[in-house]
């Protein structure tokens, strides 16, 4: 689906409003789509279509004017930028202000309803700079500096503020726990938290939670490596069916540290560590969580990017499967690509770049959701950058994807379901508890 009205005035919905008669200030025509529309007229909004308002004199006698929405239900249309915009499907009335007169005009507005769960995000930034959290939209005090789900719906919250407080499913199953360095990574699989952090350039830490409380954790010594290289990093981790924990990471060239290479680690059930360089020379990991996992028959998933082509490459054990992505460039602002992995499937989402002219802004940027390497859908096309964006699977088959456009835009499987109107918002995390 298409979003290249959600803001912009030039690509936006234009109507012609007028007010009664005898309000003063002269006489209005009010249209939509060459339709006239009375006073009382209802309006189908779409979530995340903006409609740019314009009124203009039957007479002709002056110049059209700019009208103000207020709407009586911003958490289902809202007031933006001197336009009116959806934001969740239900119905409300909305008021246009004629500037510079005493007119207006009250619609009904509609905007269609999807079914769906509860929605968290987490923003890294908003406009002020400042972290933010909503749950459907309406924002909460809570902080949440971990927000993800497992393939079962286990949703984890948590805050790390000196110690680390972790809820599962709204419980708290961690308090107070010191998590040394700083935190590079987590994911949630089969009912457990997965979180490593760097300690320094020769130490990773590595945590495991579930809702017994921490059931697992210890240090890794990165100059453990292949080339015994005094300096590494760890990126994601994961366990194998057999309990052995997998880490992949970075390490520096032990002659030039600034160039890294793709490394993994194995911590065996036994305590052994066995460390191995992986994939191509010049080829990095992800940072974003789910950059690496393993899938339930234990082969190895890998996503990797190419900083210099800007494109990513998925490959599985040691072989490359597929560029997703081979036909855009990927340069975005903010997390530009999450891999989740369900059973042996791969899900991949990513903000792509076509370029259709040769300034800069002459580009067109989607966010496109593929599946074992085949497009399944994009949710959100828009003729600007995207700020960002998650993906999330529900237990039942649900894709939910987030996506920074002017605001935060919410689909389910491609179709929009919630629209968060705040301005200059980066980097998304999403969960989602189904009903």
């Amino acid at each position: 689906m298409s979003f290249k009205h959600i803001l912009p005035a030039a690509l936006a919905a234009l109507f012609l409003l007028s007010a009664c008669e005898g309000l003063g200030g002269g006489s209005f025509t009010y249209k939509m789509d060459g339709v006239e529309i009375t006073e009382g007229s209802t309006v189908d909004l779409q979530i995340g279509q903006f409609i740019d308002i314009y009124a203009y004199p039957e007479d002709g006698s002056e110049p059209h004017r700019l009208v103000a929405w207020t709407s009586e239900d911003p958490s289902v249309a809202a007031s933006l930028s001197g336009g009116l915009i959806g934001v969740h499907g239900g119905e409300t009335s909305a008021t246009a202000h004629i500037e510079g007169t005493e007119k207006t005009v009250t619609m009904k507005v509609r905007v269609p309803k999807t079914p769906h769960g509860d929605i968290y995000v987490s923003i890294d930034s908003d406009e002020d700079g400042k972290p933010a959290f909503f749950v459907n939209g309406e924002r909460t005090d809570e902080k949440w500096d971990i927000l993800t789900q497992d393939e079962q719906g286990n949703i984890f919250q948590g805050v790390i503020s000196g110690s680390l407080t972790v809820k599962m499913n709204g419980n708290t199953v961690v308090e107070g726990h010191t998590i040394p360095g700083t935190l590079a990574n987590y994911k949630a699989k089969g009912g457990k938290l997965y979180m490593v952090s760097n300690v320094s350039d020769a130490q990773a830490h590595w945590c495991i939670i579930s809702s017994a409380g921490v059931v697992r954790e210890g240090d890794l010594d990165t100059t453990h490596n292949e080339w015994d290289s005094g300096a590494g990093a760890v990126n994601a981790m994961d366990e194998a069916p057999d309990g052995t924990l997998v880490f992949w990471g970075r390490i520096w060239n032990p002659e030039n540290k600034w160039v890294t290479y793709a490394h993994i680690w194995k911590l065996l059930t036994d305590g052994s560590v066995t460390a191995r360089m992986h994939y191509r020379d010049g080829w990095d990991l992800m940072r974003p969580s789910y950059d690496a996992g393993i899938d339930s028959e234990g082969n190895h998933i890998v996503l990797i990017r190419d900083f210099d082509l800007g494109d990513f490459e998925i490959w599985k054990n040691e072989t490359m499967l597929y560029r997703p992505t081979e036909n855009a460039h990927i340069a975005n602002w903010g997390r530009s690509g999450k891999m989740v992995l369900c059973g042996t499937d791969i899900w991949f989402g990513c903000c792509e770049i076509t370029r259709q002219g040769d300034e800069w802004w002459d580009m067109t940027s989607a966010l496109t959701v593929f599946k074992n390497g085949k497009k399944q859908f994009a949710a959100v096309t828009v003729e600007d950058s995207l700020g960002g964006m998650d993906i999330c699977i529900t237990p039942s088959g649900d894709v939910y994807t987030v996506t920074i456009t002017y605001g935060a835009l919410i689909c389910k499987n491609g179709n929009p379901v919630l629209f968060i109107p705040e301005f200059n918002l980066v980097n998304p995390s999403l969960a989602v508890r189904e009903l």
